[in-house]
């Protein structure tokens, strides 16, 4: 039986910060639920401006990373911005290889990523 996708919310400093709590993001079901759960925040919330923080994860789907471009576009859509932390060197790779590199912002940590919107408001 798969198992939901499990994430952590919660709002710092107006931005909502995602913390994926699976390893692997790999199973059509989990990665259909972590869709519609970030669906959710950005068009039923309204939330804006996002971390993604992926420090728990070392692997994920490539349906997966669609779904991160879904929100890419959503979030750009509307003014707002998203970015990603925390990524394993192994992980970051693949975004590398399917050059999503250049359309996502990237920081080691959670801090950095939230100094990134101080310094993007400026």
């Amino acid at each position: 039986m798969a198992e939901e996708g499990k994430l952590m919310v919660q709002a710092i400093q107006g931005i909502t910060v995602v913390i994926f709590e699976d390893e692997s993001i790999l199973d059509p079901l989990q990665v259909h639920d972590i869709g519609q759960k970030l669906h959710r925040l950005v068009e039923d919330e309204d939330r804006q401006r996002m971390i993604l923080d992926f420090h728990k994860v070392k692997i994920l789907s490539s349906q997966m990373l669609g779904v991160l471009i879904g929100m890419l576009k959503r979030i750009h859509s509307s003014k707002g911005r998203i970015v990603i932390c925390g990524m394993k060197a192994e992980l970051y790779k693949v975004f590398k290889i399917t050059n999503l590199d250049k359309l996502f912002s990237f920081y080691d940590s959670e801090g950095q990523a939230l100094r990134s919107f101080e310094s993007a408001a400026l």
